[in-house]
């Protein structure tokens, strides 16, 4: 945050940017292998990072609004401080030289959760009949 004095006697505070600047060498960093899956407001990808040589899901905020802006940076803050076993490990977050924002994580192998919700639901009206 930061603090700024008006006319009036005041303090005013400010929002402190939402974040960091474009770094370019990221570019060359994450190359991004295929789109895993797509929201309202991004995608995840899985792509390489090529410096620490590892497979590694990346997500991306696809749509120019400041409000999903801040919602994707609180996403991306309040993840990094997790830790447990069920919550997926960040290991990385910028802004692309286009100034899209995304963040990696973890790539995590499976059946997506909303595959495992319709099987159990199919099952139960199996079983049920």
């Amino acid at each position: 945050m930061v603090t700024v004095a008006s006319r009036c006697d005041v303090d005013v505070t400010l929002p402190a940017p939402l974040l960091p600047p474009p770094r370019p060498q990221l570019a060359q960093r994450y190359v991004i292998r295929r789109e895993l899956a797509r929201g309202g407001m991004g995608k995840i990808s899985v792509a390489e990072d090529l410096l620490l040589r590892r497979t590694v899901a990346l997500k991306e905020l696809l749509v120019d609004n400041v409000g999903l802006a801040v919602r994707f940076q609180r996403e991306l803050d309040l993840t990094a401080r997790l830790q447990h076993p069920s919550i997926v490990c960040i290991h990385d977050g910028g802004v692309w030289a286009n100034g899209k924002p995304f963040y990696v994580m973890k790539l995590v192998n499976g059946e997506p959760p909303a595959h495992r919700t319709i099987r159990c639901r199919s099952v139960r009206i199996i079983c049920s009949v």
